[in-house]
C-alpha cells in the first residue's frame, strides 16, 4: 500500500475523538507517510517522491504544541511550539539542496521526538485512527516496532522486538540497527510500560549474541544489573504522588554521575530513563506544583542521555523554560550553566549557529 494510499484511508477514517486537535492527527498522518522514505534511503532521495516528501513535510511545519505554553513566557527560538517547524524548514531546505541523508536523519529525529514526548501521555485518543495503518506501511520488522510504539500498540511492538532482535544481522549496517532498536525497546519497556520484567526478558538474549560488537554486550549487561535491581524495587510509578515521584527521580539520578557529566551516559540508561518517567508524571499530576523548576532541571539532565542526539531541542526546550520561569532564582542560573554545556557539546566549538549564540545571549540577560 503506497504511503498516500495509506493516508487517503486515514483522512477518510471516522473523524476523531473530540479532545485530538486537528493540526496533531494531521501531523500524525504526514509521519506515518514519511516513514516507508526514511527506512529506505533510495526511496527517499528518488525524484518521483519528492512531491510527496514535500507535501508531508509542509503539514509537520505547521503543528504548533501547546507545551508549556500556558505559562507565557515562552516565545525564543527554544519554544516547543516552534520546534517541529524549524525542523522540518531545515529538512525541506537540506532536501531541496540534495543533502538528502542529512534531511532524512533529521525527519527520523523529528519522529523519534513524537515517541518521545507522547508516551507517557495518559491521553491516548491523538492516534485514535493512524494506529491502524502501521501493519499496512512497506517497512521493516524494526521500522514496524517503532511505529507500533508511536502510536502506542506496545504489546505488537514488544512481539516484534523480541523475533528482530534475535535474529542474526546479515550485514554491519543490520547489527547497528538492531543496536539502536535494543535501545529504543530498553526505553519503552521503561517509560511507556514501568516493567522490569519486559526489560529483562529484552535483555539477557542479548548476552550470548556474538555476532554483536563487544561494546553492545557490556553496555547491555550494565543495563541487565540495573534491571534487575529495579526488579527488586517494588516501586510503582502508577499510584504515586508527585512528591514520591520527585523523590525517586532524585534517587535514580544520584546513582549516575548525570548531575556532573554533560556528556551522554548510555552505562545508566535504564536508571535516567526512570527518572524520566517519573518526572515527566510528577509534572502531569501536579504541573504548577512546588516540585515544577526543579523536575523541568532534571528532565534537562536526563535527557541528555534518553533522548536521541538529533532531537536534543526538546532538552532544550526543558531548560529553556526552567530559566524563563524562575529568573532571576539559583535554579535558573543552574540549568543555564547545564543548557551552556551541552551547547558547547552539540556544535564544536566556535560553530554554533549565530541563531544559538543569540538564544543563550537573550536568556543569560534575564538573569542580569
Amino acid at each position: 500500500m503506497s504511503p498516500l494510499i495509506a493516508a487517503a484511508v486515514l483522512l477518510a477514517a471516522p473523524e476523531p475523538p473530540p479532545d485530538v486537535k486537528p493540526s496533531m492527527h494531521d501531523a500524525l498522518v504526514a509521519v506515518l507517510e514519511l516513514q516507508p522514505y526514511l527506512a529506505r534511503p533510495d526511496l527517499f532521495r528518488a525524484p518521483e517522491n519528492q512531491a510527496q516528501l514535500q507535501g508531508a513535510m509542509a503539514t509537520l511545519a505547521t503543528v504548533r504544541h501547546g507545551f508549556l505554553q500556558p505559562r507565557g513566557t515562552m516565545t525564543s527560538t527554544g519554544a516547543m511550539a516552534t520546534l517541529f517547524a524549524r525542523q522540518v524548514e531545515l529538512a525541506s531546505a537540506e532536501l531541496a539542496a540534495k543533502n538528502d541523508e542529512a534531511a532524512r536523519l533529521r525527519l527520523g529525529g523529528v519522529t523519534q521526538l513524537c515517541l518521545n514526548c507522547h508516551l507517557r501521555r495518559q491521553a491516548k485518543t491523538d492516534f485514535f485512527t493512524a494506529a491502524r495503518l502501521v501493519d499496512r506501511l512497506a517497512v521493516t520488522d524494526l521500522e514496524r516496532a517503532r511505529l507500533y510504539a508511536a502510536t502506542r500498540q506496545l504489546d505488537p511492538a514488544f512481539a516484534l522486538w523480541r523475533k528482530a532482535l534475535v535474529t542474526p544481522p546479515q550485514s554491519e549496517v543490520e547489527a547497528f540497527e538492531q543496536t539502536e532498536a535494543l535501545r529504543l525497546a530498553l526505553t519503552v519497556a521503561v517509560r511507556g510500560k514501568d516493567d522490569p520484567s519486559l526489560a529483562i526478558a529484552l535483555l539477557e538474549p542479548q548476552l550470548n549474541r556474538k555476532e554483536l560488537p563487544g561494546f553492545v554486550r557490556r553496555t547491555t549487561l550494565q543495563w541487565l544489573m540495573a534491571a534487575h535491581a529495579w526488579s527488586r524495587e517494588r516501586f510503582n510509578l502508577a499510584g504515586a504522588t508527585s512528591e514520591q515521584l520527585m523523590a525517586k527521580a532524585h534517587e535514580l539520578v544520584g546513582k549516575t554521575p548525570a548531575l556532573t557529566l554533560a556528556a551522554r551516559d548510555d552505562v545508566h540508561l535504564v536508571e535516567l530513563s526512570r527518572a524520566s518517567a517519573a518526572l515527566d508524571e510528577a509534572l502531569r499530576l501536579s504541573p504548577d506544583g512546588p516540585h515544577r523548576a526543579e523536575a523541568l532541571y532534571l528532565l534537562g539532565v536526563t535527557s541528555a542521555t534518553v533522548d536521541p542526539p538529533v532531537a536534543w531541542q526538546l532538552e532544550w526546550v526543558y531548560l529553556e523554560a526552567c530559566i524563563r520561569e524562575n529568573a532571576p532564582a539559583p535554579i535558573a542560573r543552574q540549568c543555564l550553566e547545564r543548557l551552556k554545556e551541552r551547547t558547547w557539546l552539540a556544535y564544536q566549538p566556535g560553530r554554533s549557529p549565530a541563531a544559538v549564540y543569540g538564544a543563550l545571549a537573550e536568556l543569560s540577560g534575564l538573569l542580569r
